[in-house]
């Protein structure tokens, strides 16, 4: 039984022609013509080529970096509120990256980690830091 068979055996069966099944599988399978090439899936919009000039996205990026998330999708993503990505994108020194379509803001994933390690710090943190950076660490009195 050839794949065409097997598919109408299923819509058949599954419509309720009980013992004529059989005999219409026959049929489709004695009349097919041999050496038909089977048709080609109809593309969908995933598959279709970019068109002419069109940068195309390469297939070694993976999908994690190609994603797109939505605010509130990076708000589960990053841990930080609605309201102060929302700062973060309208900051004048280092903003975060995004793509505005109309009134949704949509933000890559790997941008956005790579903004984030733009804040990566290493060592002491907070006012100790900013003390230091100003009078020295030898001139403080602890």
């Amino acid at each position: 039984m050839t794949w065409r068979g097997r598919i109408v055996r299923e819509i058949l069966t599954g419509a309720g022609y009980g013992a004529l099944t059989e005999d219409i599988v026959a049929a489709v399978d004695a009349t097919w013509p041999t050496g038909t090439p089977a048709p080609e899936p109809a593309p969908t919009h995933h598959d279709t080529a970019a068109p002419p000039g069109a940068p195309a996205t390469p297939a070694t990026t993976p999908p994690e970096e190609r994603e797109l998330l939505t605010i509130k999708q990076l708000v589960a993503y990053s841990a930080l509120s609605e309201r102060t990505l929302r700062d973060y994108i309208k900051a004048p020194l280092r903003p975060l990256p995004c793509y505005r379509i109309g009134v949704k803001v949509l933000v890559r994933r790997g941008e956005f980690d790579a903004w984030l390690s733009q804040y990566r710090q290493v060592g002491p943190a907070g006012l100790d830091q900013v003390v230091d950076s100003v009078i020295g660490p030898s001139k403080r009195r602890r």
